[in-house]
């Protein structure tokens, strides 16, 4: 990551999303993400909370898109149809967005 120019502190969180991507879960993406990556972040002296809560930030913010399972579980339990569940995804897209940034920022960088 040094090599890139890219704060460490990132691959927490971008770890989170990118696993969390693949396995279109959060709590599947979480446990992909620390297993494969917790001895690097620790290793870049992150603390192990620091890195659970940018990790599971990262990783809900991938849940609200449409292979998410909170996207098929509120589509489902609001009883409506794809293309109306779509039009809210931009929405939730930019609280996941925001949660994440401020879990990295306080996590990652302040505390």
């Amino acid at each position: 990551m040094q090599n890139l120019g890219i704060p460490e502190v990132l691959l927490a969180p971008v770890s989170g999303i990118l696993m969390a991507s693949a396995a279109g879960s959060t709590v599947t993406g979480v446990i992909l993400a620390t297993s494969a990556f917790s001895e690097t972040i620790i290793a870049f002296g992150i603390s192990a909370i620091s890195a659970a809560v940018m990790v599971h930030a990262g990783a809900m913010f991938i849940d609200v898109m449409p292979h998410g399972n909170i996207f098929l579980a509120s589509k489902e339990s609001m009883k409506v149809d794809m293309k109306e569940r779509l039009k809210v995804v931009p929405y939730e897209a930019a609280v996941g967005g925001v949660m994440t940034l401020v879990a990295t920022i306080m996590y990652g960088f302040i505390l």
